[in-house]
Formats: structure tokens, C-alpha cells, sequence
């Protein structure tokens, strides 16, 4: 009766989780892509488009990956703590006190490693994103690389970036898996202190032998949920790495849709005025532009590549609509 329990309970908790787990991932997916809407041009004029689409992709399949493998091992570990802390102080307080060092130094450790993991994770996912932004300019861009032989080249930045990706992989996996050989060293310093203490409590009556062994038994059932805590701490490391990049877009500012009235001219006129614009500061891209376009007119642009063209277009269709001067 109790095992058929156990069973449809661990059946809905993998249901629930993998339900949660998918909501919270749809709710972030829509809200991005409904930012992205709402986003000014000179964001996607900023930012590569595969590094755009690895956050709407790559990092919040990241983050139900995470979720989903840790709401069911959290919960069971949570509730497993609880009750091995609570059998162990009735046994014995004192030798309770002291097995809760292992416990300290288990997250004392994962903290320490959980920072590295999170610090290589942000540059895995950054990488990725720049990995995939080099390979859409490649992959739309193709006949243009084939075209001026940057062939070569081409290859060259994607390799490059690639290693740099490889070796961000490397570190991230490299310090969530010397978390394991860690824990079990820290649990097995617990259990020379349940055994070195338990022994001295024995000789002085305080404690039997019996309780010695059940809390070597605790000591290793409170060990396992300790150990699966320190890496759902880990993963959630990796996953945050991606919230932080889904979240960033979430809180740029978005387009303002105020509508103001444009009064109809019989005769307008386009006109710009000692006009100075820069898409990054420090680097304009055109300075004290003068040009006035009379009603009926038609006007042609013409200069070489990075001249300012495709600027002033942007100006006009108001797409930026600040001016700034440098």
C-alpha cells in the first residue's frame, strides 16, 4: 500500500514539476518576445540577431531544464533534512551540534564553488550567443563571404569562438564536477566525528553504542539530500547565468508610443540642421549634416559604404529620434 503511494506520488511530482516547470518557461518566452516588439531599432542595430535569438531560445530552454530536474530533488531534500535534524537532536544534541559542521563546510564548499560555476556559466552563454550570432551573419550573408573570398576569415572567427565557447564548457562542468569528490570527503569527515566523539559520549555514559550507529546511519541519509542540495545550488547557478541575459532584455527601455499630430503642409519641406549622430558613443557617423529636400524634389544619396546613408534614412523614418551630439 505505502509502495504504490510512494509511487503515484513520485508520478505526480514529476508531473507537477514538469508542469511548472514549462509555465514558468512559456510566461518568459512570451513576455521576451513581446519585448522585442516593443524594443527601439537601435537595439537590434546593436546587437547581433543569433545572439538575440540564443536568449529567447537557448537560455530560457536552460533555465526548464533547471527547473524542472530540481523542484522534485529540492523538495524531497528539503522535507528529508528536516526530519533526520529533528531524529538526531531527540538521540543526542550534543553529537547533533557536531554532525552539522559537515553541513556547514558542504555549503560553505558549494558556495565557493557555485561563484565559479556562475561566473563561466555568464561567459558560456554569452559565447553561445555570439557563436550563434556569427554563424546567421554567416549563414544570410553567405553569397557576400563567397563573393570577396573572406572565406578564410570567416572560418577563423567562428573557430575562435568556438574554442572560446569549448573552454568555458570545459570550466563549467569541470567545477560542478569536483562537487561530488568534495561532499563525500566532507561527508566522510562526518563521519570520523560522529565516530571520534560518539566513541568519547559512549565511554562516559552519556550515549550507547546503539545510537552511535544509528546516527552514522543519519549522518549518511542526512549526507545524500545535503550533497543533492549543493547541486540543485550548482544548476540553479547556470540557470540564473541565463535569467541574468533574459532579464536584462526584459528591463531595457522600450519604444515610447506617443502619437503626436503631424500637420499636413501644401508644401513640406525635409530639412536637416548641423545634424551630429553616433550609434556608439565616441564614434560618430555623421557630423554637422546639412540638407534641405524642396517639396516635389527628389534627392539621391550617394557615398561609400559606412558613409552615413542608411542613417539618415533612419533618422528621417524617425527610428531614432534623439540627436546626439558628440
Amino acid at each position: 500500500m505505502f509502495y504504490l503511494f510512494y509511487c503515484a506520488s513520485q508520478l505526480f511530482q514529476g508531473i507537477l514539476s514538469a508542469r511548472i516547470s514549462q509555465q514558468i518557461v512559456k510566461r518568459m518566452r512570451d513576455e521576451l518576445f513581446v519585448k522585442f516588439m516593443d524594443l527601439p531599432v537601435r537595439y537590434m542595430d546593436t546587437h547581433s540577431h543569433g545572439d538575440v535569438m540564443s536568449r529567447i531560445t537557448n537560455d530560457i530552454e536552460n533555465i526548464s531544464t533547471t527547473v524542472s530536474q530540481s523542484l522534485p530533488s529540492l523538495f524531497s531534500g528539503v522535507l528529508t533534512v528536516i526530519g533526520t535534524v529533528a531524529v538526531m537532536v531527540f538521540y543526542c544534541w550534543q553529537l547533533a551540534i557536531l554532525s552539522f559542521i559537515t553541513v556547514f563546510l558542504t555549503f560553505l564548499a558549494a558556495n565557493i564553488l557555485s561563484k565559479q560555476v556562475r561566473q563561466f556559466s555568464r561567459k558560456h552563454q554569452r559565447l553561445l550567443g555570439e557563436l550563434n550570432g556569427t554563424a546567421e551573419e554567416m549563414i544570410s550573408g553567405y553569397r557576400t563571404v563567397t563573393a570577396y573570398n573572406r572565406q578564410e576569415e570567416t572560418i577563423e572567427n567562428f573557430c575562435k569562438t568556438s574554442d572560446s565557447l569549448t573552454k568555458a564548457g570545459i570550466r563549467t562542468d569541470g567545477y560542478s564536477g569536483v562537487m561530488g569528490p568534495i561532499m563525500n570527503c566532507i561527508g566522510n569527515i562526518g563521519f570520523v566525528i560522529i565516530a571520534a566523539f560518539g566513541g568519547y559520549f559512549a565511554i562516559h555514559g552519556r550515549i550507547s553504542v546503539g545510537v552511535i550507529s544509528a546516527f552514522i546511519v543519519y549522518a549518511k541519509q542526512l549526507g545524500r539530500p545535503i550533497y543533492e542540495l549543493a547541486q540543485i545550488y550548482g544548476q540553479l547557478q547556470t540557470a540564473v547565468a541565463g535569467a541574468e541575459r533574459v532579464f536584462y532584455v526584459l528591463d531595457e527601455e522600450e519604444e515610447s508610443m506617443e502619437r503626436s499630430l503631424i500637420k499636413e503642409e501644401k508644401n513640406p519641406v525635409v530639412s536637416f540642421e548641423k545634424v551630429t549622430f553616433s550609434y556608439v558613443p565616441g564614434h560618430p557617423v555623421i557630423q554637422n549634416f546639412t540638407l534641405t529636400v524642396p517639396s516635389g524634389k527628389k534627392v539621391a544619396l550617394v557615398g561609400s559604404t559606412g558613409s552615413g546613408k542608411t542613417t539618415i534614412v533612419n533618422l528621417l523614418l524617425r527610428f531614432y529620434q534623439e540627436r546626439k551630439v558628440l
